[in-house]
């Protein structure tokens, strides 16, 4: 009974407080509706996969060639992984060199066939790389032999997932929305029970403060829950965000990482004194993960050394899972990394929370 009264109360409390409606829900769909109507799959470098099995001088030198060139971002890799790739959306094109690439008959060179597999989804990526593909070739053909053209790209179109930056987008602004409201959320309405005197009343009261403190998290999960899947239907039903994971492996994953970030909330409440203080420490924490752990952009183009440092923040864990679950056949088993990492993140928040949280 004083369960379902306390979670009552605590669904009207947050509902009632405009500041965090509008932080932690309205904010985030501006964002994923400015980012949404801008068509970022104009933009950027083709990605290309190369497939180079005997690696010789020369193959070697042309692969460095493609290397320079700022239209490719370049991926070598055997076929089966290059073409698997492709499948799965993450490269544009995939060129395979034959295994005597670049030898010839100097009495009679015979033109070599480059394979070369396409996404058709991207006509725009693809049809810009294989320009800088033809020209290079016909350089190369030149440099090689000072002969007419020896080369000839066969190119071979491949049903590819089609994924587009909404796609990308959209599970990385649920990770972000679980961050917020499980951080600024909890952070900024418990230190203002504690600065109006509301938790000191609290404890007079029969209600057990486990029940209450409970009835804060589980509202909270609720409300996380109800977020996600806000944002995941506008995404799928406004923006045609293509929905290809199990949901259920979603709601696991969400409340794995709403309790973390919980924590974290609770332990910044036991620290500040005042909801101001509370709101400043919340958002010095959340805006570099924002910004750093590949919510609007992937984290790959960030330079490495700092890739390897954002490897490790719980928003960084929380957004790779997301989108693997929401974009691919991924279950919980292929993102066990993410899983257990997160699980580290929850109990880390946890002891945090326990140390620092005070009633007054």
């Amino acid at each position: 009974m004083q369960f379902g009264q306390m979670l009552l109360a605590a669904t009207k409390m947050f509902y009632r407080d405009k500041r965090m409606l509008f932080f932690s829900l309205f904010i985030p769909l501006v964002i994923m509706s400015i980012f949404g109507v801008m068509d970022f799959d104009k933009f950027g470098t083709v990605k290309l996969g190369l497939v180079n099995n005997q690696r010789t001088e020369i193959s070697k030198r042309f692969g460095q060639t493609l290397e320079k060139i700022k239209t490719f971002q370049v991926s070598q890799g055997t076929e089966e992984a290059e073409k698997k790739a492709l499948d799965k959306g993450d490269r544009d094109m995939v060129l395979v060199l034959p295994d005597n690439f670049g030898q010839f008959n100097p009495r009679n060179p015979q033109p070599q066939n480059l394979t070369l597999y396409y996404n058709q989804g991207r006509s725009d990526r693809v049809g810009a790389g294989t320009m800088v593909l033809e020209q290079i070739l016909s350089e190369s053909n030149f440099q090689i032999t000072k002969t007419p053209r020896l080369f000839n790209l066969e190119k071979k179109s491949v049903s590819s997932q089609i994924l587009s930056y909404i796609d990308f987008l959209v599970p990385g602004i649920a990770a972000m929305m679980i961050m917020q409201l499980g951080i600024i959320g909890v952070s900024a309405l418990i230190t203002s029970f504690k600065e109006e005197g509301i938790l000191k009343r609290l404890r007079a009261t029969p209600i057990q403060p486990s029940i209450f403190l409970f009835s804060q998290v589980f509202t909270r999960l609720i409300l996380l829950l109800a977020q996600v899947g806000v944002v995941l239907v506008i995404g799928i039903a406004v923006f045609k965000m293509h929905l290809i994971g199990n949901p259920l492996n979603l709601v696991v994953i969400s409340i794995l990482g709403g309790i973390g970030f919980l924590s974290i909330g609770f332990a910044i409440s036991g620290i500040a004194k005042t909801r101001d203080t509370a709101i400043t420490i919340a958002q010095l924490i959340q805006m570099p993960m924002m910004f750093l752990s590949g919510v609007f952009f992937p984290r790959e183009s960030m330079p490495e050394a700092l890739q390897k440092i954002t490897d490790y923040l719980p928003l960084s864990y929380l957004v790779h899972a997301m989108r693997e679950l929401a974009l691919t056949n991924a279950t919980l088993l292929t993102v066990q990394t993410d899983v257990v990492a997160l699980a580290i993140w929850a109990v880390i928040g946890f002891v945090l929370a326990v140390k620092f949280f005070r009633w007054e």
